[in-house]
């Protein structure tokens, strides 16, 4: 069944640092009936304290979080980004990189981040969510 995927990066493991937003539009597309009929849908939580990550540039997180997230078989139809200040360049290089390895992938971003981007800015999501994610993801998929 194809999939899609939320990806959610914290600033820190802990049990205090929860993908809240990315859970919640999670939820909300597994709600749907005609979205949950269609594609499985999977929540990738990773944080910057990750072993896999240490001493590793932005950039090349971003690159193992997208090779992670397209082991998917058959791959995503979609991904889904939850874009803070501290996770922007990891998640950006990971929707270039996912966009190499999964052709026709759609890629799609909100928070907070994507929120404050002005019009027009250039960035390499395919669509940029603004306000209740919940409802802007369930539209989009």
């Amino acid at each position: 069944m194809p999939s899609v995927a939320i990806v959610s990066l914290q600033a820190e493991s802990s049990y205090q640092a929860v993908p809240l937003a990315a859970g919640c539009v999670v939820a909300a597309l597994r709600a749907d009936a005609e979205i949950a009929s269609r594609a499985s849908v999977r929540l990738y939580d990773f944080s910057l304290e990750d072993t896999r990550f240490r001493g590793l540039s932005p950039a090349d997180i971003g690159g193992e979080i997208a090779a992670l997230v397209a082991r998917e078989s058959p791959g995503p139809l979609a991904v889904g980004f939850s874009v803070y200040v501290w996770n922007r360049v990891a998640l950006e290089a990971a929707a270039e990189r996912l966009a190499s390895l999964v052709p026709g992938v759609c890629l799609f971003a909100g928070g907070p981040e994507i929120t404050a981007l002005p019009p027009g800015a250039r960035t390499p999501f395919g669509a940029l969510l603004r306000g209740e994610g919940e409802t802007a993801a369930r539209a989009l998929v």
